[in-house]
C-alpha cells in the first residue's frame, strides 16, 4: 500500500485470488491447451521451452499455494475522478 501511495495513487481496497480461482479458472484451461500450442508451433524447441515454464508454475503453485498467494490492489490516481 505504501508503495501505491509513495507514486500518487491512494488505496481503495486489496484482496486475495483464491486457490480454486487459479486452478480452476486458470491453470487447467492453460494445460488442457499446451498440445494444441506444441501443434500449432510445430513443437519447436521455443514452444516447449513456454510450456516447461508453466508447468514449473503450476508445479510450484500446487505445492506451495499454503505458504503464498496472489495479492490485487485496487487504487485510484490522486487527483482523478
Amino acid at each position: 500500500m505504501a508503495s501505491l501511495e509513495h507514486r500518487g495513487y491512494t488505496p481503495l481496497g486489496y484482496f486475495v485470488l483464491p486457490r480454486h480461482c487459479w486452478l480452476e479458472a486458470y491453470y487447467r484451461p492453460l494445460q488442457q491447451h499446451f498440445p494444441t500450442f506444441l501443434r500449432a508451433h510445430e513443437n519447436s524447441a521455443a514452444a516447449r521451452a513456454i510450456v516447461q515454464d508453466y508447468r514449473q508454475e503450476i508445479d510450484l503453485y500446487e505445492r506451495y499455494s499454503p505458504y503464498f498467494g496472489y495479492g490485487f490492489y485496487i487504487a485510484r490516481k490522486n487527483g482523478e475522478g
